[in-house]
């Protein structure tokens, strides 16, 4: 068992490690955690990405003793809460309206009413929430998220994927 505190928050958990096998499982919690410091640390690109506090449930099993060995039998579930962030770098409201503009046959002043009455929604390049939750599971070498909610004051959406340790997404 172990319990720490990290990046503003708390990560603890139990488990169990073979090493004769390298084979483990693991089941943790994480509460609050600062995100942009997290990242920050583990992977500076995404740094900029996100900031918000995360708390999340996570159960992962699998064996080997390099990355390529165990990828393959990597699994888990679990599910995760970011509260009052921004997605960074990136205007979803802005992003949706292009795609629906590029659109064959959508009038090509289709957004300006919404932008007239919705300036504040476009006039900062990243995306304020209150939320985004989802569950997950870990299944064939891929992160699968069935059900994420995006809720910001202003919209909400929903929406389903998946990447692959690959690095191949949907």
């Amino acid at each position: 068992q172990f319990t720490a505190k990290a990046m503003g928050g708390t990560v603890s958990g139990k488990g169990t490690f073979d090493p004769k096998a390298s084979k483990f499982d693991l089941t943790t919690k994480v509460e609050k955690v600062n995100l942009a410091e997290y990242f920050r640390y583990k992977s500076p690109l995404l740094a900029d990405a996100v900031a918000g506090r995360i708390d999340a449930d996570l159960t992962l099993s699998g064996a080997g003793k390099t990355w390529e060995a165990l990828r393959p039998t990597l699994t888990g579930k679990g599910s995760a809460l970011v509260m009052e962030g921004a997605l960074l770098k990136v205007n979803v409201m802005q992003q949706i309206v292009t795609a629906i503009q590029a659109i064959p046959m959508v009038p090509p002043g289709f957004s300006a009413p919404m932008r007239a009455k919705n300036p504040q929604l476009f006039s900062e390049n990243k995306t304020t929430f209150q939320k985004v939750n989802g569950k997950v599971t870990i299944p064939d070498g891929k992160i699968q998220a069935p059900d994420l909610k995006l809720v910001t004051p202003d919209f909400a959406l929903d929406g389903a994927g998946w990447f692959a340790f690959g690095k191949d997404m949907d």
